[in-house]
């Protein structure tokens, strides 16, 4: 590992997924909560792993392993401190500023669906971080990433999304 780093493995999901509706549902709902949980596919999930990693490129991100699977993004990023908050709230802000506005390019003009004036969210707010410690970790780590897909019963990605990633973690 790089000097005064740590590496994480970090999970983040797709606003009212699977994963996120869980923890919704144990609070207090604010808000619309889809009937359905979204899931990403097909030209949508190729432009998404393209933000992903031109974002990431962009915030000089360390990433080691990344995978997308329809509803939720699973990495192996390099940060400075233990607490990557500040960094996970800037890329999933700049994925989902980018990424709306491609998709939609009225986006800006859309009616705001939260109290505070606000737009819906691409992600859900929190995500799941565990540091490695070991050679071994890394290596499990890196193998249950680019096989998600799989265990999830996925396709694979795109040839166009997995040369995004390859590149992306390249630059490191």
């Amino acid at each position: 590992m790089r000097n005064m780093e740590v590496l994480s493995h970090v999970v983040f999901t797709l606003k009212n997924s699977r994963y996120d509706f869980d923890k919704v549902r144990r609070k207090k709902p604010i808000g619309y909560l889809a009937p359905t949980y979204p899931f990403i596919e097909g030209k949508e999930e190729e432009i998404l792993v393209e933000e992903i990693c031109n974002v990431a490129i962009g915030l000089n991100l360390k990433i080691l392993a990344l995978n997308f699977c329809g509803d939720h993004v699973h990495c192996a990023i390099f940060s400075e401190t233990t607490d990557i908050s500040t960094l996970m709230r800037l890329w999933k802000g700049k994925i989902s500023y980018v990424y709306n506005r491609r998709l939609c390019s009225d986006f800006d003009n859309k009616i705001a669906v939260k109290p505070d004036g606000t737009k819906q969210a691409l992600w859900a707010k929190s995500y799941y971080q565990r540091i490695l410690l070991t050679e071994s970790e890394v290596q499990k780590t890196i193998y249950y990433i680019n096989n998600n897909r799989l265990k999830h019963g996925l396709k694979p990605l795109s040839a166009s999304s997995i040369n995004r990633i390859e590149h992306l973690i390249k630059i490191k």
